[in-house]
């Protein structure tokens, strides 16, 4: 939802202080698209069409980010899955849609590795309807 990069512990505790407080809203994810970030070598996964509880969510978080003096994100907001790495890019087939019902929003941290980055999940809080 969010890339932090560099982050102090007193900001990052407070983001995680405020996502305790809120109720985080479930959602369904509509997963009919495939796509490709051709640099990162990513073939992903993911919406036609962003459910509004999560654009209103990502709003909510990123205006809580600006808040902490986070800076703005580094790209647009785009959910999606990521499905292979080190692919070149290359016509994508047609795909079955694909529902996807998260249970929980996560707080990663992205550690480089010779094979690509690994995320190692530091805290998650419940998506409710």
């Amino acid at each position: 939802m969010r890339f932090l990069g560099q982050t102090e512990m007193s900001r990052q505790g407070a983001l995680e202080r405020w996502l305790g407080r809120r109720t985080l809203p479930a959602f369904t994810l509509r997963l009919n698209r495939l796509g490709c970030f051709p640099r990162a070598g990513v073939v992903w996964t993911g919406p036609s069409r962003v459910p509004g509880a999560l654009a209103q969510l990502a709003e909510e978080v990123g205006l809580y980010c600006a808040s902490l003096k986070l800076g703005p994100p580094h790209r647009a907001f785009r959910p999606h899955v990521t499905l292979f790495r080190h692919c070149a890019a290359c016509p994508l087939p047609e795909t079955e849609p694909l529902v996807y019902r998260p249970r929980s929003l996560g707080l990663y941290r992205s550690v480089q590795t010779e094979q690509g980055p690994h995320y190692e999940p530091l805290h998650s809080w419940p998506l409710r309807a």
